[in-house]
């Protein structure tokens, strides 16, 4: 469900871009992208996407933290939607086209090095949170609630 969900939110972002990119024309050009032509409705379009896939990614983030720990979902998610938002990002705008090929190779090692990083740091948090549950279970005496805390 976390990916799923990001990959969508990733759309979010770029249709976010896009209508932004629109709304720009129509501010400091003075050339409006809203009305008086036949292609003006294609903002509107992506309007309704970017609310489409803002809610659908909501709820499959919802799904994702009802069925799974956050200390897997929120690392997934992070990392994923990143990945997603800067790889739609470099295709639709050609953010890599004048890019050599070593700066790409490095780019993608930092991505690689940022999605191990969230994982290393969610599973030692996962490793405490367990470490704590455990000296928990092994005090006598204490309520569930003091295991909220």
């Amino acid at each position: 469900f976390a990916g799923l969900c990001s990959l969508i939110a990733s759309w979010t972002v770029l249709g976010c871009k896009a209508f932004m990119a629109w709304v720009r024309l129509s501010i400091e050009k003075g050339d409006n992208q809203f009305c008086c032509s036949t292609l003006s409705i294609i903002p509107f379009i992506v309007l309704l996407v970017i609310v489409v896939c803002a809610v659908v990614s909501l709820h499959f983030l919802q799904q994702a933290m009802r069925f799974h720990d956050n200390n897997k979902v929120i690392p997934v998610y992070y990392a994923t939607f990143t990945l997603g938002c800067i790889i739609g990002a470099s295709i639709v705008y050609r953010e890599f086209e004048g890019a050599s090929m070593n700066t790409i190779v490095l780019f993608f090692l930092g991505c690689l090095f940022a999605v191990f990083g969230v994982r290393t740091i969610s599973k030692g948090r996962q490793q405490h949170e367990e470490e704590v549950r455990e000296s928990f279970r092994l005090s006598p005496g204490r309520s569930l609630q003091g295991m909220e805390e």
